[in-house]
C-alpha cells in the first residue's frame, strides 16, 4: 500500500500537480527524515518548525522567508536540499508530477485541474498495479474536496487510459484506490508541503524564467520514471 500527498502549482498560465508517493511500511522512517530536516532548518536559518515550506515562498523570499532575510542563493539552496531529502529516500519514496503547460489549449478534454488530476489517478494506477505497489489512498491540500471526491469515484468505477498506439481508450478502473481522498491543510503535513516542492519544481521545468533554477533533477532516482 502507497499513501500519495498532492499539492499544486503554477501561475495564470500553467497548472501542475505534484506527488509524494510514500511506502505505508515505511512511513514513519520517511517521515522522521523530513521531520530532521526541517529540525535543521529551525536550527540554522530559524525557520520555525510550524512554518509551511512552500515552493513559491521559497524562490520568491515570501512568507516566513520575509522576516529572516535568508538571501536568494541560500533559499535556493535550501530548496535544492529539500528535493534531495526525497532522493536519498527512494525507493520508499517516490515523486511524479503532472503539468497542464497552457490553461487556454483547445485540445484539453476538460477544465485544466480535472485534466491534471485525471492524468495523476491515471499514474497512480499504473504505479499501483503494475509497479506492485498495492492498494492507494490520496491525501491532497485542502481545494475542491466535493469535486475531487466526485472524480475519485468516478476513477474508480469507471476510469479510461489513452491506447499506446492510437484507437479507443481502454477501460482501466482504478480499483486499488481506497475510500475518498483525504484533504489535510497543507500546513498539518510536511508530506504535503513536499509535494508542493514537487509540483512546483516541475511546473518551473516547464515554464522556466530567468533567474530561477531548474531543481526537477534534483529528485534524481525519487522520480518515478514510469509516469513522468
Amino acid at each position: 500500500m502507497f499513501l500519495a500527498y498532492v499539492d499544486d502549482s503554477g501561475d495564470a498560465r500553467t497548472f501542475a500537480l505534484g506527488a509524494v508517493l510514500v511506502d505505508a511500511d515505511q512511513w514513519i522512517d520517511a517521515l522522521d527524515a523530513l521531520v530532521s530536516f526541517r529540525a535543521q532548518l529551525s536550527r540554522t536559518v530559524g525557520l520555525r518548525m510550524r512554518s509551511e515550506l512552500k515552493g513559491t515562498n521559497l524562490i520568491g523570499g515570501n512568507g516566513p522567508w520575509h522576516k529572516l532575510r535568508v538571501g536568494d542563493r541560500k533559499r535556493y539552496g535550501i530548496f535544492k536540499r529539500a528535493l534531495g531529502e526525497l532522493a536519498a529516500l527512494a525507493p520508499a519514496v517516490q515523486a511524479v508530477a503532472v503539468v497542464v503547460p497552457d490553461l487556454s489549449h483547445p485540445q484539453l478534454f476538460g477544465p485544466p485541474r480535472e485534466v491534471a488530476w485525471d492524468v495523476l489517478m491515471e499514474r497512480f494506477e499504473r504505479f499501483g498495479t503494475r509497479g506492485q505497489a498495492g492498494p492507494c489512498l490520496i491525501i491532497a491540500d485542502e481545494g475542491s474536496p466535493a469535486k475531487l471526491r466526485t472524480m475519485a469515484r468516478r476513477k474508480r468505477r469507471i476510469g479510461y487510459a489513452p491506447a499506446a498506439f492510437g484507437g479507443p481508450a481502454r477501460r482501466v478502473p482504478f480499483k486499488l484506490l481506497l475510500d475518498d481522498p483525504v484533504t489535510r491543510d497543507s500546513t498539518d503535513s510536511y508530506f504535503v508541503q513536499w509535494a508542493d516542492l514537487v509540483a512546483y519544481a516541475a511546473f518551473r521545468q516547464i515554464r522556466p524564467v530567468p533567474g530561477v533554477p531548474l531543481l526537477w533533477d534534483e529528485l534524481a532516482d525519487a522520480r518515478l520514471a514510469a509516469a513522468n
